[in-house]
C-alpha cells in the first residue's frame, strides 16, 4: 500500500512526495522507504507483488521499480485517496481474479523495519494459520503507552493450534486507544502494537468486508470491472470508486472481526509516524542530539536537527526540531511535533505550494528543480532519464531558453529536429510546439529559462505525450 498525505514529516515529506519517495537516507533519494519494502518482499516466496498508489503517485512506484529491476509488478492506480481498507479490497479482488484465491500479505510501503531476516521469518510461521481461515496480525512488543498504533491484547496460544507454534489467540483489538487505556494494557503485560501487516486469504478478507463494509466492496468490484490498463497501469474507475467509504483496514475490519490470530515479531519495526520517531533511526550524540547533514550543535540537548546542503548552526536549544529543505526550513518544539500537521492545513489555507509539493518535482521522465524566480521570469535545473522525454508541447504565456551542460539531447522546435550537446543552448519561443528527449545512456542536465507574463505550470498544452498524462490534449 503506497499511500499517504506526507504530512507528519514534514517538509521532507509532502503530499505530492510522501515519506516513502523521501529522502530519508540519502540525498540522492535512491535509499527510500518504497525501495526497502520491496527488497523485503524480494525474500519471500510469493507468486506476485501488486503496488496500491494514489494517481499522482503512480510514477513515483513505476520509476523506482524500474531502477529496482522489478518488471513483473501489477500497479493498481486509485483515482481518488481512501484508507487502507478500500486498498486492501482491491488487492484481494485482483488477486482472486488472477489467482482464484490465496494468501495475501498487505502492508504499507512506509515503514522502516531494521531485522528483515526475523520479518521474513514471522511471515512463514504465519501461514499455516493464515491457511485456517483467520486474519493473522504481526505484533510489535511496545515500549511505552504510545496513543498512536493500534493495541491487540492476547490470551494464550490458539484454541487447537500447536501449543509451541508462534500464533496466539486474540482476545481484543483497539485502534488508537487514550493513554489511560493504552498505560494498563501495557501493564497487563500480554499485549502488542499492531503493525499495520496483515497475512489473510483473499476470500476471508473479502467475506469480512462484505460483513463490515458491503458499500467498500461494491464500489471496489465496480472499479475493477470497468478497470482501463495503460502503459503498465491499472487505472481503477473513478466513479464507482468514489463511493467507497474512507476508512482503514482497522476500523472496518479489525476491530469488528472475530477470526483474529497474531504472530509476535519482534523486527526492529518502526513506523516513523512523525519526527520523534524518525529520531530513532540516526545515533545520537552525547547529548541526545539526533543530526543529520552539516549540523554544529553547541550546548544543546536533546534535539533533532536535520539538514539538507548548507550549514546549520545550532547554539543553546534543546528538545527542538529543525529541518532544512531548499524551499522550507520547519522550527519546532518537541511538544508540539504531532501539531504539525495544523501546520501544513494552514499552508493549504494560504494555498502556500510549500504545503503539497517539494522544490525538486518528480516527473515520468526525470525531475525538475525552480533555483530562481522573479518577475516575469524563472530558471530551472532539468534532469532527464536516460530514454526518456518530455511530450511534444507548446506554451501561451512563455518562452523558454535550453541550455544543455551535460548529456546529449533531441530538440523538436517546430518543424526542425536537431541535436544540442553539452554547452550548446536553444531559443524556444511562445507558441512553438517542443520536445526535449534523452538519447543517450546517461541523464541529461539542462537549465531552462522562462520569460513570459504567466510561468505556471497549467500553461502546457500538450499533443503527444508518452506517458499518458491525463492533462493530454
Amino acid at each position: 500500500m503506497c499511500g499517504g498525505s506526507g504530512t507528519r514529516l514534514w517538509p521532507l515529506s509532502r503530499k505530492n512526495h510522501p515519506k516513502q519517495f523521501a529522502p530519508l537516507f540519502d540525498e540522492e533519494g535512491n535509499d527510500t522507504l518504497f525501495r526497502r519494502t520491496m527488497d523485503r518482499v524480494a525474500r519471500l516466496d510469493h507468486q506476485h507483488t501488486m503496488v496500491i498508489c494514489n494517481h499522482a503517485h503512480r510514477f513515483f512506484v513505476s520509476s523506482s521499480l524500474r531502477r529496482q529491476e522489478r518488471h513483473a509488478c501489477t500497479i493498481l492506480v486509485e483515482p481518488h485517496q481512501r484508507s487502507t481498507a478500500p486498498a486492501a479490497t482491491l488487492a484481494a479482488l485482483e488477486a482472486r481474479r488472477e489467482f482464484g484465491d490465496g494468501l495475501l500479505l498487505i502492508m504499507p510501503s512506509d515503514q522502516l523495519i531494521a531485522d528483515p531476516d526475523v520479518f521474513a521469518e514471522a511471515v512463514r510461521a504465519a501461514t499455516r494459520t493464515a491457511l485456517e481461515d483467520r486474519i493473522v496480525l504481526f505484533g510489535i512488543p511496545p515500549t511505552d503507552a504510545e496513543t498512536g498504533y493500534g493495541y491487540i491484547r492476547t490470551q494464550g496460544p490458539l484454541p487447537g493450534g500447536d501449543p509451541s507454534g508462534p500464533a496466539l489467540k486474540v482476545a481484543e483489538f483497539r485502534e488508537k486507544p487514550e493513554r489511560r487505556v493504552a498505560a494498563q494494557w501495557l501493564a497487563r503485560g500480554d499485549c502488542y502494537w499492531n503493525s499495520g501487516i496483515f497475512l489473510v486469504k483473499a476470500s476471508v478478507y473479502l467475506d469480512a468486508i462484505a460483513r463490515f463494509e458491503p458499500g467498500i466492496r461494491r464500489a471496489c468490484e465496480g472499479a475493477m470491472e470497468k478497470r482501463r490498463d495503460d502503459l503498465g497501469f491499472t487505472h481503477l474507475e473513478a466513479d464507482s470508486f468514489a463511493a467507497c467509504r474512507d476508512i482503514s483496514i482497522d476500523y472496518a475490519v479489525i476491530e469488528r472481526a472475530d477470526n483474529l490470530a497474531l504472530v509476535p515479531a519482534d523486527m526492529g519495526w518502526n513506523d516513523l509516524g512523525g519526527w520523534s520517531a524518525l529520531a530513532g533511526v540516526f545515533a545520537a550524540d552525547d547529548r541526545g542530539n539526533h543530526l543529520r547533514g552539516d549540523v554544529i550543535c553547541k550546548d544543546s540537548t536533546g534535539n533533532i536537527i536535520h539538514g539538507h546542503d548548507r550549514l546549520i548552526g545550532v547554539l543553546g536549544l534543546d528538545d527542538c526540531i529543525v529541518v532544512d529543505t531548499p524551499d522550507a526550513v520547519l522550527v519546532a518544539a518537541g511538544a508540539h511535533a504531532p501539531n504539525i500537521k495544523n501546520l501544513v492545513a494552514d499552508l493549504r489555507d494560504r494555498q502556500r505550494p510549500e504545503a503539497d509539493e517539494p522544490r525538486k518535482v518528480f516527473r515520468p521522465w526525470g525531475h525538475y528543480e525552480s533555483i530562481e524566480q522573479g518577475d516575469n521570469f524563472q530558471v530551472k535545473r532539468i534532469v532527464i532519464n536516460p530514454g526518456q522525454g518530455l511530450s511534444l508541447q507548446l506554451h501561451h504565456h512563455r518562452s523558454e531558453h535550453w541550455i544543455v551542460v551535460k548529456g546529449r539531447a533531441r530538440v523538436t522546435k517546430g518543424d526542425e529536429v536537431f541535436t544540442l550537446t553539452q554547452n550548446q543552448s536553444t531559443y524556444i519561443p511562445v507558441e512553438t510546439r517542443h520536445r526535449l528527449e534523452n538519447i543517450d545512456d546517461e541523464p541529461v542536465f539542462m537549465i531552462e529559462v522562462q520569460c513570459g507574463e504567466y510561468l505556471g505550470e497549467d500553461d502546457i498544452v500538450r499533443f503527444d505525450d508518452r506517458y499518458g498524462r491525463a492533462e493530454s490534449n
